[in-house]
């Protein structure tokens, strides 16, 4: 499984030969005469409303579709919106409303959805919110490369123990 790849030059060195079957996960457009590509679609309604009760534990299927459709029954957008509802304990009606607005007011033509946008903001907003010093450390990792970092470019961006700590 190779996951978020961004072109098929990067992993070129890494395919089996023969003999083996290959998952890859990318927003790359063309794999053709690389691979055969599945197109992934939104969540059919019940499925997206499943999937953020059975992640929250919770039984609400009335908020649970209010939510889904207020990120457009995408995976991620509603996979981030359990988690933080069942973080926060967030009722779903009200995840939804919140969203809504976010999505309405995010801007157009991005590289990625605007509800997924939307989750992220909600999530970023509540992090600042529990901690103010998330904020500067987030906008310093959000310009970082997405692979893995040495904790030592980030320890001493909070020195002060009890901030860091929340």
């Amino acid at each position: 499984v190779y996951d978020n790849v961004s072109s098929p030059e990067e992993i070129a060195d890494l395919l089996p030969s023969a003999g083996a079957r290959v998952l890859i996960t990318s927003r790359f457009s063309d794999w053709s005469g690389w691979a055969e590509e599945v197109a992934l679609d939104v969540l059919p309604l019940e499925e997206a409303v499943a999937l953020l009760e059975s992640r929250t534990g919770r039984s609400d299927a009335a908020g649970a579709k209010m939510l889904a459709e207020a990120v457009g029954n995408l995976p991620l957008a509603l996979d981030h919106a359990a988690a933080f509802c069942k973080r926060t304990q967030m009722s779903f009606s009200d995840y939804a409303i919140k969203a809504s607005s976010l999505v309405a007011a995010a801007p157009r033509g991005a590289g990625y959805p605007r509800s997924v946008a939307a989750t992220f903001d909600l999530a970023i907003t509540q992090a600042v919110a529990q901690c103010p010093a998330a904020e500067p450390i987030m906008a310093y990792l959000a310009q970082c490369s997405p692979e893995r970092l040495p904790m030592k470019l980030v320890e001493g961006a909070i020195e002060d123990e009890a901030e860091r700590l929340q």
